[in-house]
C-alpha cells in the first residue's frame, strides 16, 4: 500500500467532537500499531499531508507533536519525521471534552 493511500484512508468527522488533529494523531497511531507504518518509515511532510487531508499545516504540526510528544515518532532536522524504531506500549489518547466550568456558589441575599 502506497503512502499515499495509506494517508487518504484516515477519516475526519468534524462534528464528533474530538479536535480534528487528536483524530489524525491518533489514525496515524493505529497504522503504526497495525505494522501499515513500520518503524523506520519516512513519514509524510507537514504541508503535504496537510494539502492531502484538506486541512490546515498548523492542525498536522499539531498532530507531529503529539504523535512525538507520545514517542511514536521522531524528526531529524533536515532529514525528515520517521516513525520512532522503539514503539511506546500506550494506546491513542481519548478526547474527555472540555473542562467542565468550575460552578460558582450563588450568594445569599439579605431578605
Amino acid at each position: 500500500m502506497g503512502q499515499i493511500s495509506l494517508y487518504s484512508n484516515i477519516k475526519i468527522d468534524k462534528e464528533k467532537g474530538t479536535p480534528v488533529y487528536l483524530q489524525v494523531a491518533n489514525a496515524l497511531i493505529k497504522e503504526i500499531q497495525s505494522g501499515r507504518l513500520r518503524p523506520a518509515t519516512k513519514m509524510m511532510g507537514i504541508k503535504s499531508l496537510a494539502t492531502l487531508m484538506k486541512v490546515n499545516k498548523s492542525t498536522i504540526e499539531k498532530v507531529y507533536m503529539e504523535l512525538e510528544l507520545q514517542q511514536w515518532i521522531k524528526s531529524i532536522p533536515r532529514k525528515g519525521t520517521f516513525v520512532s524504531e522503539k514503539l511506546p506500549n500506550f494506546q491513542p489518547r481519548k478526547w474527555k471534552g472540555q473542562p467542565k466550568s468550575i460552578v460558582k456558589k450563588k450568594s445569599k441575599q439579605a431578605p
